[in-house]
C-alpha cells in the first residue's frame, strides 16, 4: 500500500483522541481507544479504503510502542511511518519520556490548566498548585476559568465533548469531497471539541491542551513525511534526516498607521472606513498563512499561530526554496495591492534536531532569533518593490490624497470600497480559494461550492452547515446608529451622517451623546514584556518538575493572549459601555478603545482587573503580568492621526515601568486611576445635588494647581 501525507495526517491528528475518551471514563489506554475510534468511525465513509482504515488505526495503537516486539506492522517498531508518529509526538512536546501505561499515575479528573496562570506561577516560588486556575472540558469559544474543585466535573464535561465531535465527525465525513478537505476540516474540529480538554494525564501543571498537542503532532509528522521520501512502509526510516523544519515567522508591519492614517475631510464616514481596514487587515492577515500552506502541499495545521499582525509556520526542510518562492510572490502582491501603505516581512530559520548536545531547546532559540531579527525588519524595510515609474502618469487619490498611478482612487481605496457594506461576522472565505489577490473582490473569497471555510465569527461557523477550516476572531465592538441616540445628541442638527438612519456611528455620535463634555478619549491597552512571556518563561520548573519550552504550549500560550484582547475585552465593552465605547480593534496582545473620555477610564480599570482576573483569579497578590494603557483626550474633529501618535508618545513612557497608564504624558498607577474616578464620581454628585457649584470646583482647582506649581 502506497501511504501519503493524508494518511500520515489523520494518523497523527487522532493519535490521541483516546484521551478524550479516557477523561470523559473509558477504561482502556488511550491508544487503544484511538485505534478503536478510528476504525468505528471511519468506516462510515469511502472516503478512505478499508486498508487505509486499518493502517490509521495500527499507527495510532502503536505509538507507544517503539521497542516493542509485539508491533503488527511492516518492519515492526521500526516501520518508517511509525517512527514519525512516534517522533513527532516527541517534538510536539519537546520530550521524549519513557511510556508507562495510564494505570500508573495517570488522574483523568484533574483538568487542564490555563497556561497564563502556569506562565504567572513561574513568578513566585510559594504558590501552591491549587492556586492555579484551571479550564474543564468545553467548545473552543466557551471555556472560562475557575479553580479545580477536584470533583467528577471532568469527565461529565468531557463526555459530551466526545459526543459532539462524533456526530460533527461523521458529518464532514459525510460532506467531504477529497481527504484534504476532510483533515482541514477534522483539524477545527479537534480544535472546537479539545481545546479545553488535557493532553497530561499524570503531570501537576497540565500546560498542554489535547488540540495544541495534536495538531502540532500532525504538522512535525507531514513535515517528518515530506523529508522522507519514504511513501513505502518497508522504507528505512532516518529519523536525523527527517526532522529538519523550517521555521517561517512573518508579520505585517505599519498596520495601525494604515488603518488610521490619510483619514482627511475628504474621505467619507472615516470611522466606517477605519472599521472596514480593520477588517481587511484581518482578511490578509488570516490568508496569507493559509495560502502558504495550502500552496505547498500542506495543510492548515502547519499554521503554528496566526494572532495579530504575527503568524508562524513550521515547515519540512525540503520545501525550503519553494517557500521563499511563495513567501517572495505574496510580499510583492501586499505591497503592490496596498500601494506600500502596509509591508510584510518574515525570517526563515532551520531547526534541525540532531544535535544531541541542544536537544529540543533549538525550538526556543530559534524562535526566539527569528522573533528578534523579524522586529529589527520593522526598521530595515525592503524597499526593492518602492519602484517609482519616471514615465508613469500619477494623480492624488480622490479619497486618502496619496499619490497613484491607479486611477481617481488609489488601488487599495478602490478596494476598500467593495468591502465597505461586507459584514465581516456574517462573511466566510473558501479554504480552497484563499489566495492574497483575491480580496480585490470579497465575490471571489466567498462565492464557491467547495471545500471548508474560514470564519471571522464562531456563532455565525455554528449557525451554518458548512465545514470550517478555522475561525478568525476579530477583536471589535462596533455601536450602531439608532434614532434613540440621535434624539439625546446634542449635533443632531449638524450630523455628519445624517443621511444614515442605520450603520456605524461617527465621532459626532459620540461626542455628541456625552452627558457632560464633548469631550473624546481613545486608549490603547498593550500586554508587558510579551516577547518575555513567550520565549523566556519556558522551560520551567515548578512543583518538583519541569515543564519544556515546546510549540504546542507556545500555540497554546499565543492563543489565549490573543483570547483576551480579541474576545474578552469587546465582550466587557459591550456588556458594560454599551453604545458609549467602541472597541477599534483587539488582537495578539494589544487593543484599541474610543468613546466618552469618563467611561474610557473606567473602561481602562475594568479591563485591567478583568485581566487580573484571567491571570490570578481571586489571588490577586500573586500576578505578576501586567498590562499598560496609553489614553489620549480629544475632540471628535481630531484627526485619527494625530490621536495615534499622542497614544504612541503616552505608550513610550509607560511601558519605561509598565503595569500602569499613561494621560497626556502623565503616570499614573491602575490603583490611583480607580481612586480618582471614585473621587470623581463624588464630586459629580455635590454637583448634580447643588451642594458645591462648578465655579467653586474650579476656583478649588485653580488654587490647587497654583500651589503644586509654587506660586
Amino acid at each position: 500500500m502506497r501511504v501519503d501525507k493524508n494518511i500520515i495526517s489523520a494518523a497523527a491528528l487522532l493519535h490521541d483522541v483516546g484521551k478524550l475518551m479516557r477523561r470523559s471514563g473509558e477504561e482502556k489506554s488511550h491508544q487503544e481507544n484511538s485505534f478503536q475510534f478510528i476504525k468505528d468511525m471511519l468506516k462510515a465513509s469511502s472516503l478512505f479504503f478499508d486498508e487505509e482504515i486499518e493502517y490509521i488505526a495500527e499507527l495510532a495503537l502503536y505509538h507507544h510502542y517503539e521497542k516493542s516486539k509485539s508491533v503488527k506492522l511492516i518492519n515492526g517498531s521500526n516501520n518508517a511511518h511509525l517512527r514519525i508518529i512516534i517522533d513527532s509526538d516527541s517534538d510536539s512536546a519537546a520530550e521524549r519520556k519513557t511510556y508507562t501505561g495510564e494505570q500508573k499515575g495517570s488522574i483523568e479528573r484533574r483538568p487542564l490548566s490555563s497556561i497564563i496562570s502556569a506562565v504567572n506561577s513561574a513568578f513566585f516560588d510559594d504558590m501552591p498548585i491549587e492556586e492555579l486556575l484551571v479550564y474543564y472540558p468545553a467548545e473552543c469559544n466557551k471555556g472560562h476559568l475557575e479553580k479545580d474543585d477536584g470533583t467528577g466535573k471532568t469527565k461529565n464535561a468531557a463526555g459530551k465533548m466526545l459526543a459532539g465531535f462524533k456526530a460533527e465527525f461523521l458529518e464532514i465525513l459525510a460532506k467531504s469531497q477529497t481527504k484534504e478537505d476532510f483533515i482541514n476540516s477534522l483539524h477545527f474540529l479537534i480544535k472546537k471539541y479539545m481545546t479545553y480538554v488535557t493532553s497530561s494525564g499524570k503531570e501537576k501543571i497540565r500546560d498542554i491542551s489535547l488540540y495544541h498537542h495534536s495538531f502540532t503532532t500532525a504538522a512535525f509528522a507531514v513535515n517528518r513525511f515530506i523529508n522522507s521520501k519514504a511513501p513505502d512502509a518497508t522504507d528505512e526510516y532516518k529519523g536525523k534526516d527527517t526532522g529538519k523544519y523550517t521555521l517561517l515567522l512573518g508579520r505585517i508591519f505599519d498596520s495601525e498607521r494604515y488603518i488610521f492614517d490619510n483619514l482627511n475631510k475628504n474621505v467619507e464616514k472615516p470611522l466606517k472606513r477605519v472599521f472596514t481596514r480593520i477588517n481587511l487587515l484581518a482578511v490578509v492577515n488570516t490568508i496569507i498563512p493559509y495560502q502558504i500552506a495550502r500552496e505547498l502541499g500542506l495543510f492548515a495545521f502547519n499554521v503554528i499561530y496566526s494572532a495579530g499582525d504575527t503568524f508562524a509556520l513550521v515547515l519540512p526542510e525540503a520545501l525550503k526554496e519553494e517557500t521563499v518562492s511563495k513567501i517572495e510572490e505574496i510580499k510583492y502582491v501586499v505591497s503592490e495591492i496596498f500601494e506600500h501603505k502596509i509591508f510584510l516581512e518574515y525570517d526563515l530559520e532551520d531547526i534541525f534536531l540532531d544535535d544531541k548536545k541542544e536537544g529540543y531547546d533549538v525550538f526556543r532559540r530559534q524562535f526566539f532569533v527569528a522573533a528578534s531579527k523579524l522586529n529589527e525588519k520593522r526598521y530595515q524595510r525592503n524597499l526593492n518593490n518602492l519602484m517609482l515609474d519616471l514615465n508613469g502618469e500619477y494623480r492624488i487619490c480622490q479619497n486618502c490624497g496619496i499619490n497613484t498611478s491607479y486611477g481617481k482612487y488609489c488601488r487599495i481605496c478602490s478596494i476598500e470600497n467593495r468591502w465597505m457594506d461586507i459584514d465581516i461576522k456574517n462573511f466566510k472565505i473558501k479554504y480552497n480559494y484563499a489566495n492574497i489577490r483575491n480580496i480585490e473582490d470579497p465575490a471571489l473569497l466567498s462565492e464557491h461550492e467547495e471545500g471548508p471555510d474560514i470564519f471571522f465569527d464562531y456563532d455565525y461557523c455554528q449557525n451554518v452547515e458548512d465545514m470550517a477550516a478555522a475561525v478568525r476572531h476579530i477583536g471589535r465592538y462596533e455601536i450602531t446608529k439608532s434614532s434613540e441616540m440621535c434624539k439625546l445628541c446634542r449635533y443632531r442638527d449638524n450630523c455628519d451622517i445624517k443621511e444614515t438612519e442605520e450603520g456605524t456611528v461617527s465621532l459626532n455620535c459620540l461626542a455628541g451623546t456625552s452627558p457632560d463634555d464633548a469631550l473624546l478619549a481613545t486608549a490603547k491597552i498593550d500586554l508587558d514584556d510579551t516577547e518575555f512571556l513567550l520565549y523566556h518563561v519556558y522551560p520551567l520548573e515548578k512543583f518538583g518538575e519541569r515543564y519544556p519550552f515546546s510549540v504546542s504550549r507556545l500555540s497554546y500560550l499565543s492563543e489565549q493572549i490573543d483570547l483576551f484582547f480579541s474576545s474578552y475585552i469587546p465582550k466587557i465593552i459591550e456588556e458594560k459601555y454599551e453604545n458609549k465605547i467602541m472597541v477599534l480593534l483587539g488582537s495578539g496582545d494589544e487593543a484599541i478603545l474610543t468613546g466618552v473620555w469618563e467611561d474610557v477610564l473606567k473602561a481602562i480599570v475594568e479591563i485591567e482587573k478583568a485581566f487580573e482576573n484571567y491571570v490570578a483569579g481571586a489571588n490577586k497578590a500573586k500576578r505578576k503580568l501586567s498590562l499598560s494603557s496609553a489614553v489620549v483626550f480629544h475632540r471628535s474633529y481630531v484627526p485619527f492621526n494625530f490621536i495615534l501618535s499622542g497614544i504612541e508618545r503616552n505608550m513610550h513612557i509607560v511601558k519605561e515601568s509598565g503595569n500602569a497608564v499613561a494621560i497626556n504624558g502623565q503616570v499614573i498607577t491602575y490603583t490611583d486611576l480607580y481612586s480618582a474616578i471614585e473621587i470623581s464620581e463624588k464630586i459629580k454628585g455635590f454637583i448634580e445635588n447643588g451642594w458645591i457649584s462648578r465655579k467653586f470646583l474650579f476656583d478649588m482647582l485653580s488654587i490647587l494647581s497654583s500651589s503644586i506649581s509654587g506660586r
